[in-house]
């Protein structure tokens, strides 16, 4: 099936709009409905060290807040990290993974998967964390119940074992899974978005 990008979002090239600034944000609150079963949103503050994009008052979780408003987003299902974060993130793929399991980073972006219809969390790893074909792995794009934010009340992954790890990434995949409704395939849980018409 082709999806065919929405006429109102001629002014992104490629597979993914980027948001950064009010203006971009202001451009995709203005396309007509929703775009979550068509495009890949990430929202990205820019460098602090750039003073004009600095005082630009962008903030990619009031932007969040405002695409959900709108209805051209749907709503996270868990809280998102905010950019800038310091987190730990799962890291179970890889050839090889970490022997530990996880990876320490900074919440880069935040961003809409289509394909699977939830957001994620960019994170930028601190370090090599795993490889993959003898390539070094720098960051991930998680899903949020893949990530742990430093300092906050849940168990971090630095206090576990590879295994334990493992088992609480099993558990939560398979929660995660039970989520979604099974009659749209891989769909949102109903009455968050409605069908795109």
């Amino acid at each position: 099936m082709t999806k065919t990008r929405h006429e109102d979002l001629a002014y992104w090239d490629g597979d993914v709009i980027k948001v950064q600034t009010l203006e971009e944000l202001n451009l995709l609150l203005n396309c007509r409905g929703p775009i979550f079963d068509r495009e890949r949103v990430v929202l990205a503050e820019s460098d602090r060290g750039t003073p004009a994009r600095a005082c630009s008052g962008f903030s990619a979780t009031d932007a969040i807040d405002r695409l959900v408003t709108a209805r051209v987003l749907p709503a996270p299902t868990r809280p998102l990290p905010g950019i800038g974060a310091r987190v730990e993130a799962m890291a179970l793929g890889g050839k090889p993974p970490p022997a530990c399991c996880y990876g320490v980073g900074v919440v880069r972006a935040l961003e809409w998967d289509s394909y699977f219809r939830e957001w994620r969390v960019e994170v930028k790893y601190d370090q090599r964390t795993g490889g993959w074909y003898g390539y070094p792995i720098l960051g991930t794009s998680a899903f949020c119940w893949q990530v742990h934010v430093i300092g906050s009340g849940e168990t971090p992954f630095s206090d576990m074992t590879p295994d334990e790890i493992e088992a609480l990434y099993q558990v939560r995949r398979l929660l995660y899974s039970q989520d979604i409704d099974p009659d749209c395939g891989l769909g949102d849980p109903p009455g968050i978005v409605p069908p795109h018409e």
